[in-house]
């Protein structure tokens, strides 16, 4: 895979093996071992930019992470789960309801809030 350095300064890379790369701006080919430690250096595909790499961040939807934890545990609790011993959801099933790590603290903190 050909990659570069996103800037003018290389992108160094060297693994716990001993062995090391650098990357330049005007791109090589970067052998397997190198490639995850690479982009997480920085590193980009040839032939891209730098903002090409940049993700749009999702617009802010106005609700605390509390707010949308209540409304996917009153979906669970309307759509009937297994308790576990107590009483509360799988926190493995609220975590994929509500789309993002939910603490077993928030949890309790959640549950324990509900109407």
């Amino acid at each position: 895979m050909l990659l570069k350095s996103p800037t003018d300064k290389p992108v160094h890379v060297a693994l716990t093996n001993g062995c090391a790369i650098s990357i330049g701006p005007e791109g090589r080919e970067v052998p397997v071992m190198f490639r995850k430690d690479a982009f997480i250096n920085g590193a980009i595909p040839v032939g891209t930019t730098a903002e090409d790499m940049t993700a749009e961040k999702a617009a802010p939807t106005g609700k605390s992470d509390m707010d949308i934890l209540r409304v996917a545990l009153r979906k669970m609790r309307e759509d009937g789960f297994d308790p576990t011993g107590a009483g509360l959801p799988d926190i493995r099933q609220v975590r994929k309801a509500a789309g993002f790590n939910v603490s077993a603290i928030q949890l309790t903190d959640a549950w324990n809030s509900l109407e």
